[in-house]
């Protein structure tokens, strides 16, 4: 770039006027007529193109002398391309900033999770599968009384995941029949009376799908943050034990902002985007600061999700260290004699966006038929996650009488009628936020199947590209229909349908070959894609 150090306006800083036209130094000067109009740099622009393109202009209408080499090997260029990749930089993060600063428009996981935080919505973490188990001894044995004893190192043992063959940790536990409280103590005590020679035993024994994980430390200064990062990831919902030395149990809280105190020992849980957690410790104000050098004891257990859901009998595995009274370590067999339910994956941030401001206004009880469908979509339970819809109506007698009407969404994001179990979990979920007199009830939903036709045309030349594209049509309608995107009642147009598809830019044109007029549909039904045949035509 070469300089003329005797141009008139060589050193001005501001070369134009706010409403884009040239200031009067440039004018004076003779290079610039007096009604030429300078377009400032627009500042919304993103992309890389779009800031070279405004730089370049930039210096053919102030530089004209100065600069007017613009072939891509010259130097100015280079600080061109240079100042455009930065700029282009800033601008991706100053959207990015925005755009996670709000709910409705947030996508990374953390930060929908701190934005759910401020208004009382925490993501849930997975939940462990559960089953009855049996244990089967190798042998009999005649004593007058049989005392033995499952170690707590040889207690634990894998399986595979009857959905997808993954390796699941499952642990043995004692639990009492009428609490159904686990004893998590270091082992699981059983008694077999001499009359009974059957080596088989099923009383008060649970599988309890997860891997049990200890850490332990010391607390640091005063003036260092109390936290403890734990190791693991997908740290089961509920699992988490803390306790030290000097100050014994601390309890988790929701938020440190609950705690009324600066002598309550809590302490706040922080997942990340692993379903990792950092545990936050309070500060003397809010919640009690940690003795330093205590020495701190923390117990959880990972795992979780849909896949430890199995059938009866699935699970069958051997375990080792059987300790009997007077024998060696035996081995035993190990089955869940019920089916294995309850487990479910983590909660979905996307899925919490919907519904959170919905319960958020709801103030956490139910009174119209729009807060109940919030709840109710809200609610996962041990067999599916939740489509539903909530409608008032009043009985001859004058009472409030919400229907539920109700599906579930499978592992292959299907919808299917939900079950008898699935309804009594709803409503016993439901029975804490309604008022009072207001009666609850479960309703099937109904599905409205829909196979689609379509014919798109393509232009000759797109002959190679024939399969790419209709994969990228079957994806774009396939999202129409998407379990998330069609709610209770909501009909579909067949403009809609040819409006997505026309985005597809290798697409000239398409046809419903098998509907000639829109999908309206009943309040309570829903429409789901069953059968998609996309056709080729060239033009």
């Amino acid at each position: 770039m070469t300089a003329d150090t005797n141009t008139p306006w060589r050193g001005l800083t501001n070369h134009a006027s706010p409403d884009g036209t040239v200031t009067s130094d440039f004018i004076q000067t003779g290079i610039l007529p007096d009604d030429k109009k300078i377009p400032l740099i627009d500042f919304a622009t993103q992309d890389y193109a779009s800031y070279k393109s405004s730089l370049t202009d930039y210096l053919k209408a102030f530089y004209p002398l100065e600069y007017n080499n613009f072939a891509e090997s010259d130097l100015g260029m280079m600080l061109v391309n240079t100042l455009a990749f930065v700029g282009s930089t800033l601008s991706f993060k100053a959207d990015m900033l925005a755009n996670e600063s709000f709910l409705d428009t947030a996508r990374m996981p953390g930060n929908i999770r701190k934005l759910l935080k401020l208004i009382g919505v925490d993501l849930r973490g997975p939940l462990p599968a559960r089953a009855d188990a049996q244990l089967t001894l190798e042998q009999a044995f005649d004593a007058t009384s049989l005392q033995y004893k499952i170690l707590q190192e040889n207690r634990t043992f894998t399986s595979t995941s009857e959905r997808d063959g993954s390796p699941i940790t499952w642990t043995l536990y004692r639990y009492d029949a009428a609490t159904k409280a686990l004893d998590l103590d270091g082992s699981v005590d059983l008694f077999l009376p001499k009359s009974d020679f059957d080596t088989t035993i099923t009383t008060n024994l649970l599988l309890l799908e997860g891997a049990l994980k200890v850490e332990s430390g010391t607390f640091g200064s005063v003036d260092v943050l109390k936290s403890i990062q734990l190791t693991e990831g997908s740290i089961i919902e509920g699992s988490i034990e803390v306790s030290s030395v000097t100050e014994g149990y601390w309890n988790e809280i929701d938020s440190l902002y609950l705690a009324s105190g600066g002598d309550h020992k809590v302490f706040e849980k922080v997942y990340d985007e692993n379903y990792g957690a950092r545990l936050i410790f309070g500060d003397g104000v809010r919640g009690q600061i940690p003795t330093p050098g205590d020495v701190y004891n923390v117990i959880y257990r990972t795992g979780g999700g849909e896949r430890g859901n199995t059938k009866a009998r699935f699970i069958n595995r051997n375990v080792e260290g059987i300790e009997l009274p007077k024998a060696t370590q035996l081995d035993c067999d190990v089955v869940n004699s019920s089916i294995a339910t309850g487990g479910q994956n983590a909660e979905s941030a996307e899925k919490a966006k919907r519904y959170a401001p919905h319960i958020f206004r709801a103030q956490y009880r139910a009174v119209t038929g729009e807060d109940y469908t919030a709840y109710a979509n809200s609610f996962e339970s041990s067999v599916g996650r939740s489509k539903c819809l909530a409608t008032n109506r009043q009985s001859g007698a004058g009472a409030n009488i919400i229907d539920i009407y109700c599906l579930l969404v499978s592992d292959t994001n299907q919808l299917e009628r939900a079950p008898l179990t699935y309804k009594q979990e709803l409503l016993t979920y439901l029975q804490a936020y309604k008022m009072i007199g207001a009666e609850i009830v479960a309703v099937d939903g109904l599905i409205r199947t829909l196979d689609l036709i379509t014919t798109i045309v393509l232009k000759k030349s797109r002959s190679r590209e024939e399969e790419t594209i209709k994969l990228k049509v079957a994806k774009v309608i396939t999202d129409l229909f998407d379990v998330d995107s069609l709610d209770f009642g909501e009909s579909v147009l067949l403009g809609d349908i040819i409006h997505e598809v026309m985005k597809v830019p290798e697409v000239s044109y398409v046809t419903i070959d098998n509907l000639k007029n829109d999908i309206y549909i009943s309040y309570n039904e829903v429409i789901q894609l069953n059968n998609l045949e996309i056709n080729v035509e060239y033009v």
